[in-house]
């Protein structure tokens, strides 16, 4: 091969080499990308500038989408002007060796741009599908509404974070049906209007400040802006909803919203999880609500983990004691921001199931450590700090939990049944026992009263008592002095039926001596029988008065009243034996006047 030949072939080596490359040289221009890069703009405008940690991811998204504009410059080979042929060729063939060491150079740095850009797509076309959902919502939100889900679930770029959730709340329309129904419905006043005005919450709220994020560093100046957005966030809605006023808990959420958008956007957000996310039960005063979703949680537990519900038991931990904070703020102040930010991307959309099925993957992850420890142990792991800690790095398999665990509405709605009922049958019972309660009340005034009673009717009894037995011992007393007296009257008796018979006798004898006599002695037997009959009958009287006393004494001493029934009865005898007496001596005194008249 001759010089000149040499000279055509390498001639024709260097033109392939410059083509390929301008092949290899490229500026990257893409419009989708570009557009996309105007969307976040926007969005990042729309949202405000401080976006708390998503603007580092903002700007970091921006620098992936502009990758690659700057491609490699095409390096021009250098022609030698020597006309010696011989120093052609070794310039010629220094411009190839050159060449290929360039074309080298530019395949190495295309086949690392072409990791870099295969590594960086999935979140270039997680931007970009986002971006076009937001432009086409209404069809995604309506027809689409599952693989919505799904890509909640995977996460939402963090500048569009806001638009976003206020999609999703349907932010634009229900605030701008707020604002009309503030305006023309009840005269409320506006936001502006109402951070200007004194609420009765101020000092329950400033209190609450810098505990909200206090290690945020939006949040935990003192007297910064974060602190201040949220004082007047929470103090607006304490005087829009004054049945609700403020309630703690209620500022991470709303601080939540703080880092994604300005507070008034925060302020219109707010009040539609408030009234159509059904937080505003568990803030009310009465926090009617959170009793129900605790309840519900537990059957949950129960049917999903029955050994981790039997082993809470055994321990004596109730829901109460762990998942308050959790349903009150949304597991915003349990777990760290990003963690709390994916799942509040799917709250937006779930609702209150997604509290339930969060709760069973916390619980899921953690299944076998919460079943080794004790009371203090598993507070410990529910704990803020535990779950901080433990999801740090770990948001999507708490994501792949949360999206893997069965809670179905109809499951809420027959535990939310079951609660009222149970709750019914405890408002009767404890109606019930009120009511029992009031009516020993009652009996035990009544007791108190009957009591009193009773010892005034014991102290009028004591002095009865006294007073009978004072009657009682004069009644003795007579009873005795009556003994006496009878006895008196029956010696009298005697001595009187003696001295009548001996009167008899003397008569009987003296009308036989003197029978001329006997119609004298007649008249006198007749005087002598009439004085008889007198003293007899004031016998049978003063029998008679004793008697009636004797029944008087009968009240209080049966021993008086037996012992004058029978002195009553001896007194009859006697009178029934004077008398048979003084007809017989009547009989003899006919008899006698007969044998004088003969």
């Amino acid at each position: 091969m001759d010089e000149q030949e040499l000279l055509d072939m390498l001639e024709r080596q260097n033109q392939l080499l410059e083509k390929d490359n301008r092949a290899v040289s490229f500026e990257r221009t893409s419009p989708q990308l570009d557009s996309a890069v105007a969307g976040s703009e926007a969005s990042k405008r729309r949202c405000g500038s401080d976006s708390g940690p998503l603007q580092e991811q903002h700007i970091a998204e921006q620098q992936l989408l502009q990758h690659g504009q700057n491609g490699p410059r095409r390096h021009a080979m250098r022609r030698s002007a020597s006309a010696d042929p011989a120093v052609k060729v070794k310039e010629r063939m220094a411009s190839t060796s050159s060449s290929s060491s360039q074309l080298q150079h530019h395949q190495q740095q295309q086949a690392e741009n072409g990791k870099q850009e295969e590594a960086a797509d999935p979140e270039v076309e997680r931007f970009m599908l986002w971006t076009e959902i937001l432009s086409n919502w209404d069809t995604w939100y309506r027809k689409k509404q599952r693989r919505l889900l799904d890509l909640l679930y995977e996460g939402v770029p963090g500048a569009l974070r806001c638009v976003v959730w206020q999609h999703l709340a349907r932010s634009q329309q229900q605030a701008s049906e707020v604002s009309a129904a503030r305006l023309h419905t009840d005269n409320a006043p506006s936001y502006a209007e109402l951070i200007a005005q004194d609420t009765p919450h101020d000092k329950l709220i400033q209190q609450d400040l810098a505990r909200t994020f206090p290690k945020h560093h939006k949040f935990k100046d003192k007297q910064g802006d974060g602190q201040e957005v949220l004082y007047n966030v929470m103090k607006a809605y304490s005087l829009y909803d004054t049945e609700v006023g403020y309630c703690q808990g209620s500022a991470f959420i709303v601080a939540i919203l703080l880092m994604h958008m300005p507070e008034e956007e925060a302020f219109d957000l707010f009040i539609i999880l408030m009234r159509d996310y059904r937080l505003r039960g568990m803030f009310k005063p009465s926090m009617a609500d959170l009793p129900l979703r605790l309840h519900q949680f537990d059957a949950l537990i129960r049917a999903t983990f029955p050994d981790l519900h039997a082993h809470f038991g055994d321990l004596g931990l109730a829901p109460s004691m762990y998942a308050s904070q959790w349903f009150l703020t949304a597991f915003t102040s349990s777990l760290h921001t990003e963690a709390a930010f994916r799942l509040f991307d799917v709250f937006l959309l779930e609702g209150i199931p997604l509290l339930f099925k969060a709760g069973l993957a916390i619980l899921h992850t953690n299944h076998n450590l919460l079943h080794r420890h004790n009371f203090d142990g598993v507070m410990t792991v529910l704990g803020r700090d535990g779950l901080q800690q433990r999801y740090v790095g770990a948001e999507e398999e708490l994501l792949h939990a949360t999206k893997a665990a069965a809670v179905t509405q109809k499951q809420l709605q027959r535990y939310e049944k079951q609660y009222h009922t149970e709750k019914k049958e405890e408002e009767e019972r404890t109606s019930e026992l009120a009511r029992l309660r009031d009516k020993c009340h009652r009996l035990e005034q009544r007791n108190a009263a009957l009591e009193a009673q009773l010892g005034t009717l014991e102290g009028d009894y004591n002095k009865l008592a006294k007073k009978h037995l004072d009657v009682s011992v004069q009644l003795h007393q007579r009873d005795e002095q009556l003994l006496d007296m009878q006895e008196q009257l029956r010696r009298l008796m005697d001595a009187h039926v003696s001295l009548s018979s001996d009167t008899a006798v003397a008569e009987g004898k003296q009308a036989a001596d003197d029978g001329g006599d006997s119609v004298v002695d007649g008249s006198l037997e007749t005087s002598t029988r009439t004085e008889n009959s007198d003293e007899q009958g004031q016998v049978e009287r003063d029998a008679s008065v004793d008697g009636d006393q004797q029944s008087g004494g009968d009240n209080g001493e049966g021993n008086g009243h037996v012992a004058a029934n029978k002195d009553g009865a001896e007194k009859q005898k006697t009178l029934k034996g004077c008398r048979e007496e003084e007809n017989q001596q009547g009989d003899q005194g006919g008899g006698h006047e007969q044998e004088a008249k003969a």
